[in-house]
């Protein structure tokens, strides 16, 4: 019995993980690329969607806060990385 089928308990639909990463990827591009319009409009699409709310374990406002915080520090160094001062 594989150990990682019993500890994930229902198994993670792998759409809605894709979807996270979808939106990370897309908007620190758009970022990098200074496409400020089309930046705003990914956020505001992804947490308008009432499925990131389940994405995000049920609107839990501490899960919620982490991923926010966790965006930020992805868009903060891929910024950096291209040549933003810290």
């Amino acid at each position: 019995m594989n150990i990682f089928n019993s500890l994930c308990y229902p198994k993670p639909d792998l759409d809605y993980i894709y979807k996270i990463y979808e939106f990370e990827v897309n908007l620190i591009e758009s970022i990098i690329n200074g496409k400020t319009k089309d930046s705003i409009r990914l956020y505001d699409a992804f947490f308008n969607d009432k499925e990131t709310f389940d994405i995000i374990h049920n609107n839990n406002l501490e899960n919620l806060k982490s991923y926010l915080i966790s965006v930020s520090l992805l868009i903060s160094h891929n910024v950096i990385r291209k040549g933003v001062s810290p």
